[in-house]
């Protein structure tokens, strides 16, 4: 691996708020949409012809599913060897389960703390709805033996539009 390699967004270092972060604006409920040409234009449903032009944000509120939507997790992980190190991560788009349920996978690193760092590949539990068409993941694992130790991180990440 490369050891110059920083797997933390720049945007982290710099303490922007989670609406603020990037991708989390839905134009078609289908998929994400960029500023510029078609932007907030109103796009014909893949499943029934429907037009839809209502941007979907962060805050809003939804019933059931919104594809293509992530959460943002800070959170801390277990103490161990007299240390914790700081997680911050975007979870990757949910995967649809049969049971009508989504999940989400993460991937990344803790920050650098005591001289080294962990890696960590986890799935979320299923969308916990939480009030106001918004919904949750509890999340619990393990990272990577580094420095003759692991950490658990376990929470619930930042909520999503969406009650399923």
């Amino acid at each position: 691996m490369n050891s110059s390699f920083n797997p933390v967004p720049n945007y982290y270092q710099f303490n922007i708020p989670y609406y603020m972060l990037p991708g989390n604006r839905y134009s078609d409920g289908y998929g994400y949409r960029s500023e510029g040409e078609g932007f907030n234009q109103p796009q014909a449903d893949a499943k029934n012809g429907e037009e839809k032009g209502k941007e979907v944000y962060k805050d809003d509120f939804v019933t059931g599913f919104v594809p293509d939507h992530n959460h943002g997790t800070v959170d801390y992980t277990s103490i161990e060897d007299g240390h914790v190190h700081q997680c911050l991560d975007i979870t990757f788009p949910p995967k649809l389960l049969k049971d009508g349920t989504h999940i989400h996978y993460v991937e990344g690193y803790v920050l650098f703390e005591d001289g080294h760092h962990h890696y960590y590949k986890a799935w979320s539990g299923p969308g916990i709805p939480v009030g106001n068409g918004m919904h949750v993941h509890y999340y619990d694992f393990y990272t990577t033996v580094n420095d003759g130790h692991r950490h658990r991180i376990k929470g619930v990440d930042m909520p999503a539009p969406g009650t399923l």
